[in-house]
């Protein structure tokens, strides 16, 4: 699958480059109507170095019925999952490595932000059906969003730059500071934290924070950054 990124329009393209892509993309593009969702369903990684680092591709489902299903894994554990009846599976690969890069980046997007791609149009690049999709709306002004700064609280930067903040405290991501999880003041409207020259607290500063304030333990596979003492 080739993968275009709008950074000015907000969207994302997909370009089927395999019969079987082609065959998926077509339906969705001839059937589909603008503003349909195409439900996130999951994905697959890439495994390096013994490590799940990179998501090789992502799962998209357009219609069908969605059931929950549960399996026993042990006595004591079961896993549940969705299950979707019907509709179409477009499966997210892509082609080169500049692709595979925004296969991460969506995956994210839909996984935290969105629970799957808004369908805004159809497109034909080089005789190729393609689709067009955003991953939301402003939730103030309707401009269509797709990074998962903006649509993890659907508002887009414009208006999260002119917002009054009304900042609550609690656990924090993202930011900066790039934090992966810690503690601090959002705003409750938009999302945004305060910024990086307002929070002076180190990565494993912010660990300890989670721990002791949440209850939710840290646990770092290398030493690497160290982990919080007290």
């Amino acid at each position: 699958m080739h993968i275009i990124w709008n950074h000015v329009n907000n969207t994302v393209t997909f370009l089927p480059d395999s019969e079987a892509e082609t065959a998926v993309v077509k339906t969705i593009a001839t059937e589909a109507k603008p503003g349909e969702k195409l439900d996130y369903a999951g994905c697959d990684y890439e495994k390096e170095n013994n490590r799940y680092n990179t998501f090789l591709e992502i799962y998209l489902h357009f219609r069908g019925n969605k059931v929950r299903v549960s399996e026993q894994l042990s006595p004591t554990c079961t896993f549940t999952t969705n299950k979707y009846v019907g509709g179409q599976r477009l499966t997210v690969r892509g082609s080169t490595k500049k692709d595979k890069e925004l296969v991460n980046k969506i995956r994210a997007t839909c996984y935290l932000g969105t629970s799957g791609l808004i369908f805004v149009d159809k497109v034909e690049v080089d005789e190729a059906l393609g689709i067009i999709c955003t991953g939301c709306y402003c939730k103030v002004c309707n401009k269509p969003i797709i990074d998962l700064s903006e649509t993890e609280w659907k508002t887009c930067n414009a208006c999260s730059a002119v917002c009054q903040h009304e900042y609550e405290y609690g656990i924090v991501h993202g930011g900066p500071k790039k934090i992966d999880i810690g503690v601090g003041e959002f705003c409750g409207k938009c999302g945004r934290g305060k910024t990086h020259t307002e929070d002076s607290k180190s990565l494993s500063q912010h660990h300890a924070a989670v721990a002791e304030e949440f209850g939710i333990g840290v646990f770092y596979k290398s030493d690497f950054p160290p982990p919080p003492r007290g």
